[in-house]
């Protein structure tokens, strides 16, 4: 059976795109769902994006856009965001479009995944002086809690090609986090989020209500062979529950509880 689309109505993304001056800055916009409305959908959906001011990468205009990477600046630190998803649940793009969502095959083997939209993208990031570029990865099998150990190669490769965070979503589930240190630079970690399961979902089950939230912290400054670094400083997770009312239809997200965290196996 075909999954069902998922799509926002004007109302629900004014009230989730944030709440007074808590807004969110970037959304990753690559994902199993992202042609469920075709290119219309795509087109409306940047649109909406850019009027509330969100950032974004995972989607795209142009085929000029589809080599670039997102760049935000926050307190000095230039981030660079990277968006592809595994799949289009049997979608495919119009064929005058073949760049218009980043599609990867995430869930192969390193040998049997083309890369070279990715080292575009972090070839733009460096080009653009990124200090960190982080990529969203929509990838894994639903519903398990542990990665496959492919999935932990392709993680490693593309720690490896110059991503310096990797924030994983698809599964629904938590899964652990990795902190790998890399051979291009022995001095850096590139946390590996493998999912964040669910900030909010349709599902009822505890297991679908718990969701982690990446807290990192980078640090920037010269070595002292004179050489300038980012660096990951710290990379947490913080975990968080939602309660659900069905009779409001509304629900609040609270931090979790080792109650909780029993849902886990």
């Amino acid at each position: 059976s075909e999954a069902p689309p998922l799509t926002f109505r004007p109302g629900s993304f004014d009230v989730l795109k944030g709440h007074g001056t808590l807004r969110y800055s970037f959304v990753s916009t690559a994902s199993n769902h992202s042609l469920d409305c075709g290119a219309e959908g795509v087109r409306s959906t940047l649109a909406a994006l850019d009027e509330a001011g969100i950032a974004h990468h995972g989607v795209h205009r142009s085929e000029a856009d589809a080599a670039r990477a997102t760049i935000l600046e926050r307190n000095g630190i230039r981030l660079a965001m990277i968006s592809h998803t595994f799949g289009l649940n049997g979608k495919a793009p119009p064929p005058d479009k073949p760049w218009i969502v980043n599609r990867t095959h995430l869930n192969g083997a390193p040998e049997e995944i083309d890369f070279g939209v990715l080292r575009a993208q972090i070839a733009d990031a460096h080009a653009h002086g990124a200090d960190m570029i982080v990529g969203h990865l929509h990838w894994g099998l639903e519903h398990e809690y542990y990665p496959r150990p492919a999935q932990l190669e392709v993680a490693h490769h593309l720690a490896e090609l110059g991503l310096d965070v990797i924030i994983g979503h698809h599964p629904h589930l938590l899964q652990p986090v990795e902190h790998y240190r890399t051979r291009r630079d022995p001095d850096r970690f590139v946390p590996i989020y493998y999912s964040l399961g669910n900030l909010i979902n349709p599902f009822s089950h505890p297991a679908f209500r718990l969701g982690g939230i990446a807290c990192l912290e980078f640090a920037k400054g010269t070595s002292v062979s004179g050489r300038a670094n980012t660096y990951v400083a710290s990379a947490n997770r913080a975990e968080v529950f939602q309660e659900i009312d069905t009779h409001t239809q509304t629900l609040r997200l609270v931090c979790a509880t080792d109650e909780h965290r029993l849902t886990l196996p």
